[in-house]
């Protein structure tokens, strides 16, 4: 008979949660940044601006009577630093 390890569903649970809280974690994060950067570029705070389209390299954020189209833009080299800079800039 062969031997089989299981893991309780308990802790089966809390691996599946753990794994998908991160995804969301490092969505989450993305989300900030990019408003932040919106509303610092705009001159506003973070609640007037918003993120209506969300994709994982391009977001379209309005706010303040503007809407700005962000793309992630990484740098080459060693250290491979990624920004999210604004490639339009519409006035609503």
């Amino acid at each position: 008979m062969l031997a089989t390890s299981r893991i309780p569903l308990s802790a089966g649970a809390l691996l599946l949660t753990t794994v998908l809280g991160f995804g969301c974690t490092t969505s989450n994060l993305t989300q900030e940044q990019v408003l932040k950067t919106a509303a610092d570029d705009l001159g506003c705070t973070v609640v007037d601006v918003e993120i209506v389209d969300d994709k994982p390299f391009q977001k379209v954020v309005e706010g303040c009577g503007s809407r700005l189209v962000y793309v992630k833009s990484c740098g080459g080299g060693a250290s491979g630093k990624c920004q999210w800079k604004v490639v339009e800039h519409e006035r609503l």
